[in-house]
């Protein structure tokens, strides 16, 4: 059986909060949107891969993705999608993430 434990960080000071998260408990998963209030998604993912290096990192955006956000590691999901491609996006993301580990 497959434990699942969702924690969702809302808006506001979404960076301290999330980073706070991880910093307190093991992360399988990361679901992010690229643009937050108080920084950029991108800067948020690249500090939690830092600090959770086995943690799978799946963004999902509207936007425009700058090349320069060195997002080659990580899979983005453009939207609109259906909850087909968001499952499967998902599912290649943490066989991905396994797949690299040691």
């Amino acid at each position: 059986m497959i434990a699942t434990r969702v924690l969702v960080v809302n808006d506001g000071e979404v960076m301290r909060q999330a980073l706070e998260v991880v910093r307190n408990r093991v992360i399988d998963l990361i679901l992010s949107d690229n643009h937050f209030p108080d920084g950029q998604g991108t800067r948020l993912v690249l500090e939690i891969a830092r600090l959770s290096p086995h943690a799978a990192c799946l963004f999902i955006t509207g936007g425009v993705i700058n090349p320069a956000d060195a997002l080659d590691d990580f899979t983005v999901l453009k939207q609109p999608f259906k909850t087909r491609d968001l499952i499967d996006a998902v599912q290649a993301t943490v066989v991905r993430s396994r797949s690299g580990r040691s």
